[in-house]
């Protein structure tokens, strides 16, 4: 029963939606192309749902995070702060804390992934990915802290940070 809470509140929620490409995992010329059109009228409309108690975009994203000397792949997913606190609430934290609102280059790290990079509440580390258009780029993002979900796959190999970031 906690598995299936904590996946809930740590990494799908209880409705997804997208655009049916996304799901369907066709090609699309532009990356873009597969983000909800309209965000903002349609997390309006799905918030005045009866029962609804939160809305919130998330953006997954495949990125290397490296210290410079070590650097290894990673899932990252943007997650909005204000919006969905039960994701940070569901972790618990070995070293440092979890994102807030004033979070804004900020990531947590799982425990199982910091055992390769070793870092600690306060290093940089360098997070680098493909751009919606199909570019290289990268952020410095300081560790804040590093989480046990209490699931391999998320604590070998999420860093989880601010929406606007993902972005």
């Amino acid at each position: 029963f906690h598995m299936e809470i904590s996946a809930v509140d740590t990494m799908y929620g209880h409705l997804q939606v997208a655009r049916a490409d996304f799901f369907n995992r066709k090609p699309v010329p532009v990356r873009r192309d597969l983000f909800v059109p309209n965000e903002p009228t349609v997390v309006d409309t799905l918030k005045k749902i009866k029962g609804v108690q939160s809305v919130s975009g998330r953006v997954a994203l495949y990125a290397l995070l490296s210290d410079g000397e070590l650097t290894v792949s990673v899932q990252g997913i943007g997650f909005d702060v204000k919006q969905e606190p039960m994701i940070v609430k569901n972790l618990f934290f070995f070293e440092g804390a979890g994102l807030d609102e004033l979070s804004d280059r900020e990531i947590i790290i799982g425990i199982g992934l910091n055992k390769a990079i070793h870092a600690k509440p306060g290093d940089r580390l360098s997070l680098v990915t493909s751009t919606l258009d199909g570019t290289v780029n990268g952020m410095d993002m300081t560790v804040k802290g590093i989480f046990a979900a209490g699931t391999t796959e998320i604590d070998d190999f999420v860093v989880f940070m601010p929406l606007a970031a993902a972005k």
